[in-house]
């Protein structure tokens, strides 16, 4: 197993925790793991990001079937509804055995939550493109300005608000396909594993058939069939962001093509306020390679303490309801801190060589 240097661990925990887990422009606030985000995608949690849409508007395959509905690759489960935006998500998440940074071995486990709103959730940074390759874009923030305050509202666009969604009951929901069907437990409209069930990992077999079933609740009955996924199994060869090299990634291909696709994010300013970002939607063949010139483009605009690589595999079906799309979202997903040259990342300035100190964007100087 990779060993996770002791000072990127407890960073990578912090970065994980510290914010809600928005998956896709999905909020899914109402739970504490997975991928927290300053830019709303994961993902982890979670989510980044990664099924259905990412977060700089682009379809994971771009297929549709005659009635726009898409499944796994682009196919449907049927369901009428209302748009085309995803206002509700199932996430079925494989969490492998990790180390927790102080040498102990954290058990894996497959985890389940979901919920559903009765709209789409707005994004508060709107994402410009700088630059486009293999599958690979380069974004950079900007942060909408609305004269009048929006209170409760989110400013999407400059002197645009947008409300937030509710959260809506959708009636008893079942899931069936792991290795034991699970009824969700309702809390306050987010639908959770019961206490005590632990499920393994992981809790299905690549090209499982997972199937979600809603009896209805403020909407009609639903259900929604995905397909299970191989482990991501990232190389455990060190990562290095050179402004004059490309970013070379292999992970273990899958053994059934078709069912899942790759999604890649790189962060090298999480800490100090988020300069830009890469986010490539691919196919999962086992490896992929961001060019030199995107990677020195990122980098120019700014980097922080603990830049990271999240590679996320995933497969991902919708039906719809009527304020939109409901989406069953298989995910693995593994972070990984990346080296810069001449960048030393630090929690404490006892991280840091001798005359230098922690400085709040975690980097020494």
């Amino acid at each position: 197993m990779f060993r996770v240097p002791s000072s990127i661990s407890r960073a990578l925990r912090v970065f994980r925790y510290s914010f809600p887990v928005v998956l896709s422009g999905l909020a899914l606030s109402f739970v504490a793991t997975g991928c927290g985000s300053d830019d709303s995608s994961s993902d982890s949690d979670a989510g980044d990001n990664n099924g259905g849409t990412s977060n700089n508007g682009t379809n994971s395959n771009g297929a549709t079937n005659s009635n726009g509905d898409t499944n796994n690759n682009g196919e449907t489960n049927g369901g009428t509804g209302g748009g085309d935006e995803v206002v509700g998500r199932f996430v079925i998440q494989l969490k492998p055995p990790s180390d927790d940074g102080e040498g102990n071995v954290v058990p894996g486990f497959t985890e389940v939550r979901g919920k559903v709103y009765d709209g789409p959730v707005p994004e508060e940074v709107v994402w410009t493109t700088i630059s486009e390759a293999d599958g690979c874009t380069l974004l950079k923030p900007k942060a909408p300005f609305c004269e009048t305050s929006c209170g409760i509202d989110v400013c999407v666009a400059d002197d645009k608000c947008l409300p937030n969604p509710s959260s809506k009951n959708v009636g008893d929901v079942s899931l069936e396909g792991l290795t034991q069907a699970v009824m969700l437990k309702n809390i306050a409209n987010s639908y959770l594993a019961p206490a005590g069930v632990t499920l393994p990992y992981p809790a299905f077999e690549e090209g499982d058939e997972i199937k979600v079933t809603a009896t209805g609740g403020e909407y009609d009955s639903f259900e929604v069939v995905g397909k299970g996924i191989a482990p991501l199994e990232l190389s455990d060869a060190p990562l290095s962001l050179d402004p004059a090299m490309p970013l070379n990634l292999t992970w273990t291909p899958p053994g059934q093509a078709g069912i899942s696709r790759i999604h890649v994010k790189v962060d090298v300013s999480h800490h100090g306020g988020i300069k830009g970002k890469i986010e490539c939607d691919v196919e999962d063949t086992g490896s992929l390679s961001i060019s030199a010139t995107m990677i020195a483009s990122l980098t120019a605009l700014g980097v922080a303490g603990f830049p990271s690589v999240t590679v996320t595999r995933s497969s991902s079906a919708t039906t719809a309801i009527a304020p939109g799309k409901v989406e069953l979202y298989v995910v693995s997903e593994t972070d990984r801190g990346v080296e810069i040259p001449g960048l030393t990342s630090c929690m404490e300035t006892a991280d840091c060589p001798d005359g230098q100190t922690c400085q709040p964007d975690l980097t020494c100087k």
